[in-house]
């Protein structure tokens, strides 16, 4: 588990919204809530082990828990530098109200 120094990436929560435009849905994301989070590729064994379960895992981000939030595979992650994380799980080590885990891969 990261230490609290250790998230030191800011991150954008954002999720999706469909309306219909022309009779077309279109997607857009909006912004939920901007925190600090640590974000760590996934290399080797770390990424074997991923693979297992998920085959498109390339990051792990772990930020702190809140209440009343509800972060959902359906939701992505947007990092400082622009680039874009899709959630593919979401875990809470040990079942506390403490962190979230998000196993991510990197949107093409």
């Amino acid at each position: 588990m990261p230490a609290v120094g250790d998230r030191r990436h800011r991150v954008t929560i954002v999720q999706p919204s469909e309306t219909i435009t022309r009779g077309e849905p279109v997607v857009t994301w909006s912004d939920v809530a901007t925190r600090w989070a640590s974000v760590e590729p996934l290399a080797g064994r770390e990424l074997w082990n991923a693979r297992q379960v998920q085959p498109d895992v390339t990051h792990r981000v772990t930020l702190r828990y809140e209440s009343g939030m509800a972060i959902n595979t359906k939701w992505r992650l947007r990092l400082a530098s622009g680039r874009i994380l899709d959630i593919v799980s979401v875990t809470r080590p040990e079942e506390r109200p403490i962190d979230w885990v998000l196993d991510c891969k990197e949107a093409v």
